[in-house]
């Protein structure tokens, strides 16, 4: 059995794994997007690749804002990823809400300290 404090250590040749998202980082990232949401999804104009530059440039805005608030380094690209799979599953609860004859709440994602 391997203990807690072995698995820690990394191995050559094998990719790091990330720490999950914290419910900070999930609120500072909410309210980033919310407060940017034009400059980070807006319409790509005549000349997109600039467009794309400046959608870069805001995400890797948002993921310093989220370092700065104690969060952990982790690139734009993935801060994008779970913006997507957030929406996926806001979706997904809001969907569920709607279906007929359903009277049980789908929760997609639980806090484990709440659970019962």
């Amino acid at each position: 059995m391997v203990s807690k404090s072995q698995s820690a250590v990394p191995v050559p040749g094998k990719k790091a794994r990330v720490t999950n998202y914290s419910q900070q980082e999930i609120l500072v990232l909410c309210d980033y997007v919310r407060g940017h949401r034009e400059l980070l999804f807006g319409k790509a104009g005549h000349c997109s690749q600039k467009v794309e530059q400046r959608k870069q440039r805001h995400w890797e805005e948002a993921a310093r804002t989220i370092r700065a608030a104690g969060g952990a380094d982790r690139p734009w690209k993935r801060l994008r990823k779970k913006w997507v799979d957030l929406k996926v599953l806001a979706n997904k609860y809001n969907n569920n809400k709607k279906a007929t004859g359903n009277t049980d709440t789908w929760i997609p994602h639980r806090d484990p300290q709440t659970r019962g």
